[in-house]
């Protein structure tokens, strides 16, 4: 390194001329330091996980799982990064990430939810089929006629039917409660003299008056039987206390699904049929039926 002042070359990275005591000029420390190498900042891990997932999630069906992933590592990627610069960098493969999971959830979740509640109400037809069938049975064994008022309890007892078959998966019922009611015109009358078009079984709001569950499972009838209620044998689970047995009318229906916009409930007919009807279909409907002679029926 050579002296500004008398031209002698000192040795590399000295401070101080050797020949004349002169201080060397500041660029050439500068230049020392310059030669250490700055340390190059890495790639967040959680901003790469959140653009993996995020290009995931692009394909719906993966949408449930790796979207929200996406969203949480690009959210996490972005404070780490934030708190350590510049040792990371990352923020733009991060928001890439948390942007196509939004923009996927966006599209994708109205079809998912329509999809559910599809599925949903898909399972609430084949319970209500089945209590159809176990009624068919129940009344078959007592001269063609329909239980009495305490209908749940009867079917579970005579019919062999599952204390699940009693709820609609759309509803917040739990095991021991019954999403279903007894049309109250066609308790105990012969089924095989209703009219097809005689409303048997729809899905109802009584026993919801009560928001909180303060009646004990072990009051049910059919308690011991069921083993359904194992689980519950020491009687720790409460259930709405008139969620059970339900019988009423047109006022006591409860439509919770919905078709093309419009809501509507399912309904059973005396000949077995489910169907969705509408609000405004419901008082239509036969509530109310003689019942008639078998021939007669047979004509009709």
């Amino acid at each position: 390194m050579q002296c500004s002042a008398c031209e002698f070359k000192n040795s590399e990275g000295a401070r101080q001329c050797a020949q004349c005591g002169q201080i060397l000029s500041e660029p050439a420390i500068a230049g020392r330091q310059g030669s250490i190498q700055p340390v190059q900042p890495r790639n967040s891990r959680f901003a790469v996980a959140s653009f993996v997932m995020g290009l995931l999630s692009l394909l719906c069906v993966t949408w449930p799982l790796c979207g929200p992933l996406a969203i949480v590592f690009g959210l996490v990627a972005l404070i780490k990064i934030n708190n350590q610069q510049p040792n990371l960098k990352g923020s733009g493969i991060a928001v890439t990430g948390i942007s196509a999971a939004v923009i996927t959830g966006l599209i994708f979740f109205p079809a998912f939810i329509k999809v559910r509640n599809e599925a949903m109400r898909l399972v609430c037809g084949v319970n209500m089929k089945g209590l159809s069938c176990a009624l068919t049975v129940y009344a078959y064994d007592y001269q063609g006629r329909l239980p009495a008022a305490n209908w749940c309890d009867l079917l579970i007892e005579e019919a062999d039917v599952s204390p699940k078959s009693l709820i609609c998966p759309a509803s917040k019922d739990i095991q021991g409660e019954c999403s279903f009611a007894m049309n109250k015109h066609v308790v105990e009358k012969d089924l095989e003299r209703l009219p097809d078009e005689t409303v048997v079984l729809f899905e109802t709001n009584i026993g919801l008056n009560d928001r909180t569950r303060t009646e004990n499972i072990q009051s049910r009838r059919h308690f011991k039987m069921a083993s359904e209620y194992k689980p519950y044998k020491r009687g720790r689970l409460k259930v709405h206390a008139n969620r059970f047995n339900q019988y009423g009318g047109p006022e006591d229906v409860l439509f919770r699904h919905k078709e093309n916009g419009r809501e509507g409930c399912l309904v059973l007919f005396a000949n077995g049929y489910i169907k969705f009807v509408t609000e405004d279909e419901i008082n239509s409907l036969k509530w109310i039926a003689d019942e008639q002679s078998r021939n007669e029926k047979k004509e009709l």
